[in-house]
């Protein structure tokens, strides 16, 4: 049994804006890609900013191994939004061969 793309319309021009609010997503999850090598060497980045300093209150962000799997997942599922079906299929396929080539090489 071959699995095939599921038959899509084209896209009407009232869902032209998808295309646009999937840019955002989409540079997220490229960055992400190009922080894979280092993050599966064990590095772990952390960046952080004074938020609220009379609360002493800090905004800190912190990548590893499982957040960088959970960014990656997020972040391919956000450029891949309803408003953008034409294109979701080959966005699973080149993310699961991405996927696959990093974690069997």
């Amino acid at each position: 049994m071959l699995l095939k793309p599921p038959e899509t319309e084209a896209v009407p021009d009232c869902c032209r804006g998808g295309l646009y609010s999937c840019l955002l997503p989409l540079g997220l999850f490229l960055l992400l890609c190009l922080a894979w090598p280092r993050v599966v060497g064990g590095e772990v980045f952390t960046a952080q900013w004074i938020w609220v300093p009379g609360l002493d209150l800090n905004l800190a962000f912190r990548l590893d191994g499982l957040s960088l799997l959970f960014g990656l997942i997020i972040t391919m599922t956000g450029f891949s939004s309803p408003s953008m079906r034409p294109v979701t299929w080959p966005v699973i396929l080149i993310t699961a061969g991405f996927l696959y080539f990093c974690t069997h090489s």
